[in-house]
């Protein structure tokens, strides 16, 4: 009689660190691969270094030297020991098409059966399955020691010892910005304010690392320019940060906002305080801010975060600036600086400046503008193309195209993207639709739906006069 588990071994892996915010539970599901029987007296099965050999007595069959890497699946496996005389092998469905070095080393388990076709040795994937479980984890990285089994439960959790947080490069940097090519984004917020130099001194990063955050900003700024293409039409802007511990830290984060010069580019330099994952209260980089406005921006669609509060307890200002004097506040704006300030009800956001400084260009000189501009032509490309690029001039024409032009507008004009003007009540003018083969030109002028910035008031004061009958 063959008698085997109900269930066979689990084990569950959590992986937590509170400072950087990690939880993960992974689950170890390991499974019998193959059953192997031999009919005779003993048995036994051994598999070592790639090999899999048995050694047996009585019956009619003869010992195995099997070389595992001849094999591509357990299922070829298990089919030829099933083929030599006196054995018998089968292979379970959810190993069938995997590598025989997935099975765990087994040292002379028994495999002889008193009944034909009776198979007690049992081959698991535990090791397997550990490791590529373990595999998908973001927060560790892990090497087998042993060569098959699963790990002993624990009875108190043990922290991880020995690890590093591994340099970054200013190769790194680029590598990563180039990975965005292939996604569809709307803002991009570099984590990083200041060079690695003195992110070292703080310890924020590993003592190998080489980046500089001028050279962070320009090819973020190089990216998005390169993608905002109607060639590309992956419009996209970002939100940046700038830091040093020098005592020219304003001057320096001016000058970077001048250097940059971009409406796709926004650049914070204030340090805000906050909670961080474990419930200390820090005080972040200003790539944080910068996290924040990016949030407040999309969350906000077709608003501004212009005089909105920021969600932060306080904030630090750079060497040689005061957000409290009116003065300072105005050159941060000129210099493309976005900067908050406190009020009685909490921080806010002075306006949403980009650095973009040439003239006083609505659009550029504003994230929400940008930001709304990009939706609509983003759209309009997307909805045009799918609506007509392929078409018959049998069965479209300049006319289609117009009154399918109308209809988007209606739709920005119903999610507050656009808006009415005295000279354009349906938020829209100048609307013409042209096609020559096999091209078909769309123009448009937009009412886009800004935000209030300024609110100049005129009092007209005059004496009293009284008379009496």
């Amino acid at each position: 009689m063959l008698v085997t588990s109900a269930q066979e071994p689990e084990v569950e892996v959590s992986i937590v660190n509170i400072s950087s915010g990690l939880n993960e539970t992974l689950d170890v599901v390991p499974v019998v691969c193959m059953t192997v029987g031999y009919s005779g007296t003993t048995a036994t099965l051994t598999i070592a270094g790639g090999m899999l050999t048995t050694t047996v007595t009585g019956g009619s069959g003869a010992n195995l030297s099997i070389n595992l890497a001849q094999y591509s699946t357990i299922s070829e496996l298990a089919t030829f020991i099933a083929s030599q005389t006196g054995y018998s092998a089968s292979v379970l469905p959810a190993a069938v098409q995997l590598p025989p070095s997935a099975l765990d080393t087994v040292a002379a388990i028994g495999i002889a059966a008193s009944t034909a076709n009776a198979q007690p040795g049992r081959l698991k994937n535990s090791l397997y399955v550990f490791e590529q479980v373990l595999a998908t984890s973001t927060g560790v990285q892990f090497v087998a020691t042993a060569t098959h089994g699963l790990p002993a439960p624990m009875a108190a959790p043990a922290f991880l010892a020995g690890g590093s947080r591994g340099a970054t490069a200013s190769a790194d940097i680029i590598n990563a910005i180039a990975q965005m090519a292939g996604i569809q984004c709307n803002i991009i917020v570099p984590l990083f304010s200041q060079d690695a130099s003195e992110d070292i001194a703080l310890g924020l990063t590993d003592a190998g690392s080489t980046y500089t955050i001028a050279a962070i900003n320009a090819a973020t700024k190089n990216h998005c320019i390169e993608y905002s293409t109607p060639k590309l039409a992956r419009n996209r802007i970002c939100i940046l940060s700038y830091w040093d511990s020098g005592e020219a830290t304003y001057a320096n984060a001016k000058a970077m906002a001048q250097g940059l010069a971009s409406y796709r580019c926004s650049l914070t330099c204030q340090r805000p305080t906050q909670v961080n994952s474990v419930g200390l209260i820090t005080s972040f980089m200003p790539w944080y801010n910068s996290v924040v406005a990016a949030g407040m921006q999309a969350g906000g669609f077709y608003k501004s975060i212009c005089n909105k509060l920021a969600n932060v307890i306080s904030f630090a200002d750079p060497a040689g600036y005061d957000s409290g004097s009116p003065g300072d506040v105005e050159d941060a704006l000129l210099a493309g600086l976005q900067v908050m300030e406190n009020t009685t009800a909490g921080n806010s956001w002075v306006s949403d400046q980009t650095t973009y400084g040439f003239d006083t260009n609505f659009v550029y000189n504003s994230i929400q503008a940008v930001y709304a501009s990009d939706l609509i032509a983003l759209d309009m490309g997307a909805s045009f193309k799918a609506a007509f690029v392929g078409k018959s001039l049998a069965d479209v024409s300049a006319a289609t195209g117009l009154s399918y032009l109308s209809q988007k507008m209606a739709g920005y004009m119903r999610i507050k993207l656009i808006a009415t003007s005295d000279d354009a009540p349906a938020g829209y003018k100048n609307a013409t639709v042209t096609i020559l083969a096999p091209t078909m030109t769309v123009n448009v002028e937009i009412k886009l739906a800004t935000a209030i910035y300024f609110v100049p008031i005129s009092i007209s004061i005059s004496q009293v006069q009284q008379s009496a009958g």
